[in-house]
């Protein structure tokens, strides 16, 4: 059973932006990233994110002078894997009428989402489990249990491979570009299965999306009131550069690949707050984000936004392909501010008491157990740089993570 800590739903977050959300419950592996959009609706920000894959073009300066970057890097938002649709014999689509739930299990690295669905007569209940593979790296599993309330007749399932929407203008300087320069070739090998390459046109750069569906792409299915069909499709995404390898994946496989995968990451890298629950979760969140946004391929570390979204555009500074080599932490979900104050007495809420008890379990050592209630001496090792302070409790927990996650987990030595 997964503990509350471990859970992350539409109750533990204020905003109800679609974007935000697709942002905060996006899934991803190190290699690829899946925003969590309404599978109903396109979005122009929903879409899947590739570490590493980049489009350049040129900066223009008012006034150019030696050493001056040359090209922008941008991220391009690829087609969304996600999406779906649900047509009745008439044609009328369905569409997104009520969002019901999204949870995340921290735990075993599932998102659930369900939505009330409906044709402007009829609705359905539509529920999406999403899964990622973490060890094999190149697919995702998407489980859609679709439910009638009202509605009967003929329902036709229909998966496919579309370009995000258009973004509207926006004089947001933290809004990336969008793409114009991406050329993408569709093949159909089967009834089964849709493939796509997309090559970036400056940077040279290929990669390749499937989708796979053992009932075919485009499936017919008789509903009535209380009947229940589960659809399933096994998603990849090959390696920059790099044919796409056949499919040998199932759901099940995928499933378990993330759950074991999560299931070693947790019992060797953990942070428990006791006294807060509230921010006990949060953290549990970051740390998930980070791990999954983390490159494990030797070339790439964390994108600048991590892999939930590409509203950044670096420049390589001489490293290359460094659209992939900034390290930040991801925005914890409604994180007390005065956990942040620098002053010892101050690092809990007031009137709460004494200070959070806080464990941590540095990554990849799981014997290092450090129980905080006051100020403490540490000596960070990050990539031979020795670094010692004495912090509180709540700056020693966001030390700890975003050291150790500029050098990919690298070891820490607490004193």
């Amino acid at each position: 059973m997964t503990v509350p800590a471990m859970l992350l739903s539409l109750n533990h977050v204020a905003n109800r932006d679609a974007a935000y959300l697709e942002t905060i419950f996006a899934l991803s592996n190190g290699h690829f990233g899946l925003r969590a959009g309404d599978p109903f609706t396109p979005s122009a920000t929903a879409g899947t994110i590739i570490n590493g894959l980049y489009e350049t073009t040129p900066i223009q300066y008012g006034e150019s002078a030696f050493g001056y970057a040359t090209h922008h890097q941008t991220t391009p938002l690829l087609p969304d894997l996600r999406q779906i649709e649900l047509t009745t014999t008439t044609g009328t689509t369905f569409k997104t009428q009520t969002l019901v739930d999204k949870t995340l299990d921290l735990e075993t690295g599932q998102l659930s989402e369900t939505w009330r669905v409906s044709d402007g007569h009829h609705q359905l209940l539509v529920t999406l489990a999403s899964v990622v593979s973490q060890q094999e790296q190149t697919s995702a599993s998407l489980v859609y249990t679709i439910q009638s309330v009202d509605f009967t007749g003929e329902l036709t399932i229909n998966k496919s491979l579309t370009a995000p929407a258009q973004q509207a203008d926006s004089d947001d300087p933290r809004q990336s570009r969008q793409v114009q320069t991406l050329t993408t070739t569709t093949e159909h090998p089967d009834g089964n299965t849709i493939a796509m390459s997309i090559r970036t046109e400056h940077s040279d750069q290929s990669i390749d999306l499937q989708l796979q569906a053992d009932t075919g792409l485009t499936t017919h299915v008789t509903m009535n009131p209380g009947a229940t069909f589960t659809y399933q499709v096994v998603a990849q995404v090959s390696q920059i550069n790099t044919v796409m390898p056949a499919v040998s994946a199932t759901n099940i496989a995928i499933e378990e690949d993330a759950k074991a995968y999560w299931h070693e990451f947790w019992n060797s890298s953990d942070v428990t707050i006791e006294a807060n629950p509230e921010l006990n979760r949060a953290i549990h969140y970051n740390l998930f984000q980070l791990a999954a946004s983390a490159g494990r391929d030797g070339r790439t570390n964390i994108p600048a936004k991590g892999l939930s979204g590409t509203g950044y555009e670096a420049i390589t500074s001489g490293i290359p392909r460094c659209t992939c080599c900034h390290s930040s932490l991801t925005p914890i979900p409604r994180l007390p501010n005065s956990c942040f104050s620098t002053d010892t007495a101050s690092c809990h809420r007031p009137n709460s008491g004494p200070a959070h008890s806080v464990s941590i379990t540095v990554p990849y050592l799981p014997g290092a157990l450090l129980t905080a209630r006051k100020p403490v001496p540490i000596t960070l090792l990050v990539q031979h740089s020795i670094t010692s302070m004495v912090i509180s409790p709540m700056q020693l927990i966001a030390t700890t993570i975003s050291r150790a996650t500029t050098s990919l987990w690298s070891p820490l030595a607490l004193n």
